[in-house]
């Protein structure tokens, strides 16, 4: 749902999940019952809280940039690290 500039598809969203509509449909329940979105049309849905959509979207981007780091820092798979020489990580 952080994709989407307004309300989303649960059927788009389930989509870029990889899941069934059956099994989107089961968290979107709960997130309902939970107050965390709320329906907003036919098949649509939206947050409810304030600003969780700007907090999601930087919250995963800090995510990603320390994931790379660690990958950076340990070096990828195959690729010997300077400080230990002779040394491969898988």
């Amino acid at each position: 749902m952080t994709q989407d500039e307004g309300d989303s598809s649960t059927g788009e969203v389930a989509r870029r999940l990889g899941v069934t509509p059956s099994y989107a449909s089961t968290y979107r329940a709960r997130l309902i019952a939970a107050g965390v979105i709320e329906p907003t049309g036919h098949g649509r849905v939206d947050f409810t809280i304030p600003y969780l959509r700007e907090y999601l979207r930087e919250h995963a981007t800090r995510h990603e940039m320390a994931t790379r780091r660690r990958r950076n820092t340990r070096g990828g798979a195959g690729v010997t690290r300077p400080d230990l020489p002779g040394r491969h990580h898988v």
